[in-house]
């Protein structure tokens, strides 16, 4: 048991998160595919159907969730983004094409960051959040993230409650950490050519990954921490996986006392209202050995 952190005496908080990347998570990979329907086909049946069923199964549930998209992708299914926004989701970037923001010079990753929130803008839309397409968090990139407008991350691995990153003249970036355990890709991505992932010889059953998660929502609303769910369009959204979502969000909507809000209102609160880690906490050390200033 532990006593309630988060707002009207909830003692517990769900993030939802869709990862919309469609045919950028291969084709970034691997240009070569370009061209090869059948290859891609399973990227794009996720914007045609799968997008379509998760929003249908939030608004079934009246559960807010929070849509992180490259730049790429705005502008290839721009309507897609305006459902999502119509109703009343958060919007966040993904680089603008899920390339590595560790590996290029700061002055081109600024560039590209403002590539992406463009994207979003050009259609009337104004993005808030970022999680990190590929590879690690390069020094600078909180400080480029609040100059374009973006004020929180669902990035990092290093807890199960907000963090703040330090981004210099007294700025922070709120981070929500998410886990893989919690991630549909995991369980259930596969792609013959290239291997995606690489090792993954099966899809997990659909029941023992069910379980899974429901153990470490418990187990995140037993210590009153963040609990951050990650599917894609394209995996979770096929008639039997769509089941899945459904019943999750079945499962945490039957506790009165679990807080579930978009990103955006999660790291607003904590800005104003969140504890300061301890020395101890991962926030710390994770930052701390990464070299980062202030910790």
């Amino acid at each position: 048991m532990t006593t309630a952190r988060w707002p009207d005496g909830h003692r517990a908080a769900v993030l939802i998160t869709v990862n919309v990347d469609a045919e950028r998570s291969l084709l970034t990979l691997d240009p070569t595919l370009e061209g090869r329907t059948k290859t891609l086909s399973t990227a794009r049946y996720g914007i045609r159907r799968g997008l379509p069923a998760i929003l249908a199964e939030l608004r079934h549930a009246a559960v807010p969730a929070s849509f992180f998209a490259p730049g790429s992708v705005v502008r290839e299914h721009p309507g897609a983004f305006d459902e999502i926004a119509r109703d009343g989701h958060d919007l966040g970037i993904r680089g603008d094409d899920l390339e590595r923001l560790d590996g290029i010079e700061p002055d081109e990753r600024r560039r590209l960051i403002a590539r992406a929130v463009e994207a979003f803008r050009d259609r009337g839309l104004e993005p808030t959040g970022f999680r990190l397409p590929r590879g690690d968090w390069p020094l600078g990139l909180a400080a480029d993230l609040l100059d374009a407008g973006i004020d929180w991350s669902s990035s990092w691995v290093a807890g199960d409650l907000p963090a703040m990153l330090p981004a210099g003249d007294g700025r922070s970036l709120v981070d929500l950490p998410f886990h893989h355990v919690a991630d549909d890709r995991q369980a259930f991505e596969w792609n013959f050519a290239p291997a995606l992932p690489k090792g993954h010889s099966r899809i997990a059953s659909y029941e023992e990954t069910l379980e899974s998660w429901t153990w470490e929502f418990e187990g995140c609303r037993d210590e009153g921490l963040l609990w951050v769910l990650t599917v894609h369009p394209h995996i979770i959204g096929t008639p039997g996986r769509i089941g899945l979502l459904r019943e999750m969000l079945r499962r945490i909507r039957r506790h009165d006392d679990v807080w579930v809000a978009r990103g955006s209102t999660l790291a607003s609160w904590w800005r104003v209202h969140g504890e300061a880690p301890d020395a101890g906490s991962a926030e710390r050390v994770f930052l701390a050995e990464a070299g980062w200033p202030h910790y």
